[in-house]
């Protein structure tokens, strides 16, 4: 459903493979992280994973949206995916910031 939802969003089925992909790397970090940390999973743990997905997702999204608005201006494709995803690196990292920072005081509590 959702990954019907995102084909909506991103009108290519390659974009949206590239989302999903995305998301499982986002999902095996976020394991091999709590793995390392020798933290036990708990609900404050799953809510922190599903926060994790969905900056996956809009990260992905974000420079799927980029992309695409370069690739109408007819930008090479190495060119644009260089300078597309350096423009999108502040919006990104700001996003995973505020949610990291967001979510330390449940991390904390625990």
């Amino acid at each position: 459903m959702i990954a019907d939802l995102m084909l909506v969003a991103v009108r290519s089925w390659t974009a949206k493979a590239a989302i999903l992909i995305d998301l499982s790397l986002a999902q095996v970090g976020g394991i091999v992280a709590h793995l390392i940390s020798g933290g036990v999973l708990l609900v404050a743990s799953l809510i922190c994973f599903i926060t994790l997905f969905g900056v996956a997702v809009r990260s992905g999204l974000l420079l799927v949206n980029n992309f695409n608005r370069r690739h109408q201006r007819g930008e090479l494709q190495m060119a644009l995916i260089r300078n597309g995803s350096l423009e999108q690196l502040n919006a990104i990292l700001i996003t995973a910031l505020a949610s990291t920072l967001g979510l330390l005081p449940l991390d904390l509590a625990f």
